[in-house]
């Protein structure tokens, strides 16, 4: 609950936000344990844009696909098109079961990068039909520096929206669009690596150069483990006073994110401004996403910023 709660705020702050994301990322001066210079990043495909622009949806495509089809219920994807600067995926549902529903999506990805606060959530009553649109949000477009939606992944989740008790749930579905073939999505790893272990990467892009509360520090995660996976920060001290924050990224297998760590109260610290944060510690937790397993828990790992 307490997750869900926070994602909730996040999304309404990235959502209010979005219109600074493409600012300055300023990477720590120094990381301890130390970390061998990334010159070149191992996994950059091609170089990323140095300004994010504004994703490209002219001539992009899919094809009328029905994504669903049991328990009276079908779900079908019909077009994608741009919508008040996010892109929506439209789908109609139809419900000929004797309950009302909820239809969900779960673990979306788009070419490859986890999108936590994008997807579709539709109510249809008993007996009724529904238009609505699996929404992929401007912000964790440009965030991932994504451009062009070639491929779209994800889970559907049906459940009775009286009792909440699940319906179903389905595996992967994949939704190519007519700029699929031979796409290669940019990969910007760039920045300090703070974590390699398990086939877990995670790498400090960065401090925003602004706005602290939007999700300040910015990281990027690779999951190459062959499983899902939960990435998550905990004992986050900011200049050696202990944080709140929220940090918390769900990989499947093959899949990356780039996400922001947000910290609440810091002017209870004494810190006011980006300027302010000379130092961050913290430790990197990873545990199995289906299993709640614990996979690794990293030493603490300390980066250090320029004071201005």
């Amino acid at each position: 609950m307490k997750k869900l709660i926070v994602g909730v705020l996040v999304t309404l702050m990235l959502m209010l936000s979005c219109g600074c994301s493409s600012e300055e990322i300023t990477p720590p001066v120094s990381v301890t344990p130390d970390k061998p210079a990334q010159t070149e990043p191992a996994s950059k495909q091609t170089e990323a844009p140095t300004q994010a622009t504004e994703p490209e949806v002219e001539d992009v495509t899919i094809e009328e696909i029905e994504i669903y089809n049991a328990n009276d219920i079908v779900v079908t994807a019909t077009k994608i098109e741009e919508d008040w600067g996010d892109i929506g995926i439209g789908v109609t549902v139809k419900n000929g079961s004797s309950k009302n529903i909820v239809v969900s999506t779960g673990g979306l990805s788009v070419n490859g990068y986890m999108l936590e606060g994008s997807g579709l959530y539709c109510e249809v009553a008993a007996g009724k039909n529904a238009v609505d649109d699996i929404s992929l949000y401007h912000y964790e477009l440009e965030q991932a520096g994504i451009e062009t939606v070639a491929e779209v992944e994800f889970k559907l989740r049906v459940f009775d929206s009286d009792t909440f008790n699940d319906i179903d749930e389905t595996d992967l579905i994949k939704l190519s669009t007519s700029a699929a073939d031979g796409f290669v999505q940019p990969v910007d790893d760039s920045g300090e690596e703070i974590y390699n272990a398990h086939d877990v990467r995670v790498v400090c892009k960065g401090l925003k150069s602004d706005v602290i509360w939007d999700g300040a520090v910015v990281f990027f995660f690779e999951n190459n483990s062959g499983k899902g996976v939960s990435v998550y920060a905990e004992n986050v001290s900011v200049n050696d006073f202990m944080a709140e924050e929220s940090l918390w990224v769900d990989l499947r297998a093959g899949t990356k994110a780039i996400e922001g760590m947000y910290m609440y109260d810091l002017s209870d610290l004494g810190i006011e401004t980006i300027e302010d944060i000379e130092k961050i510690e913290l430790s990197i937790r990873v545990i199995d996403e289906e299993t709640w397993n614990d996979i690794d828990t990293s030493d603490p790992i300390v980066l250090e910023f320029a004071a201005e």
